[in-house]
């Protein structure tokens, strides 16, 4: 009897050893990697640097027989310095169908170039792109590629009569491009902190409110879930932003802003049921405060908090969320960055 005992006693030893050391080791390697994974990530940035490319135009529209004139600057994205990698900035021209009529290949030197596009008679008015890119640039996608959009009129009947805009955006394809839709006089987007708000969990929500032109609108207004009840207050701190925040119970709710004394009606739903969520204060002019939190029906689990900025990682911690949150203070002297990012081993 005892040694059937014995035998249950040892095989409950292994048994919680079986369960237990494995996540554990996951565990330790994980933790172990992240300075492998930042290391990785920063020499692939010095082993393939990031351009970016911006003109500056002498207009901001024009008209037919007008010359578009520029000047470029190339710049590695790390640390905005004059880029040695690439030596031909490639610039088009592009009409409204997208069709490119026009075309540069201009030499750099420390950086920068210079040029121009002669908007010839014979094209037709409409709204034309300038679109500029270094062949390093095409590694890392079509986002990456400089677009400045610009109205180019007929030209005038009488010369020199300037207010006299009129335009032919067709080019006998008039549905080619899609049309924006006209924005309303008040235009109310929400950016929860952290990517959502997560019901049960307190969230902070940044807005940003513009007008029919995309002006900034300085707004008051406040927050109410689906019976009435008020849940919050917010205003514009500047440039048309601000935030609140709230602990969500619901998905939907109805936000209210007050501009020019009228009331205009918006929803927001940006939330899930469940997930993490992470606030950054800026405690003063030496530290940010990261707060992480993580819904009670998720599992304890690792988690790795990086900062970046063009490339860089500049900082990855590595902790275990459990139910309670994980607050951590960052030094802003160790890094340039602004935004940092959550993620799971």
């Amino acid at each position: 009897m005892k040694h059937i005992t014995k035998i249950k006693a040892i095989f409950a030893i292994l048994l919680l050893y079986i369960i237990i050391v494995p996540p554990l080791y996951a565990q330790s390697i994980s933790v172990r990697s992240l300075p492998g994974y930042v290391k990785a990530i920063n020499q692939f940035n010095q082993l393939n640097p990031q351009e970016k490319v911006y003109l500056h135009f002498d207009n901001t529209g024009y008209y037919l027989g007008d010359t578009i004139w520029f000047k470029a600057y190339a710049v590695f994205a790390e640390q905005l310095r004059p880029t040695t990698l690439s030596k031909v900035l490639h610039v088009e021209l592009l009409t409204p169908q997208g069709m490119v009529v026009d075309d540069r290949q201009l030499k750099l030197e420390n950086g920068e170039c210079h040029g121009e596009f002669a908007l010839s008679s014979r094209y037709h008015s409409g709204f034309y792109e300038v679109r500029a890119y270094t062949r390093s640039m095409l590694n890392f996608g079509d986002d990456c590629i400089f677009s400045r959009v610009f109205p180019v009129y007929d030209s005038p009947e009488i010369e020199g009569y300037y207010t006299d805009r009129k335009m032919d955006s067709g080019f006998g394809l008039k549905d080619e491009r899609k049309k924006t839709t006209k924005a309303k006089k008040v235009n109310l987007s929400f950016y929860p902190e952290g990517g959502n708000a997560v019901v049960g969990l307190r969230s902070r929500i940044g807005f940003k409110a513009t007008g029919e032109n995309g002006e900034d609108l300085n707004i008051t207004g406040a927050v109410y879930d689906s019976s009435g009840e008020l849940v919050s207050y917010f205003y514009t701190y500047h440039q048309g932003m601000g935030f609140f925040e709230m602990i969500p119970d619901k998905t939907t709710y109805k936000i209210v802003a007050d501009y020019d004394g009228k009331k205009y009606d918006f929803s927001f739903s940006n939330i899930i049921s469940s997930g993490y969520v992470m606030r950054v204060t800026d405690l003063d002019a030496e530290t940010y405060q990261v707060h992480l939190q993580k819904s009670p029906d998720l599992p304890a689990d690792t988690l790795a908090v990086s900062v970046s900025c063009r490339g860089t990682v500049y900082s990855a911690e590595a902790l275990i969320l459990g139910d309670k949150p994980y607050i951590y203070q960052l030094d802003k002297g160790k890094t340039s960055c602004r935004l940092p990012s959550i993620y799971s081993l």
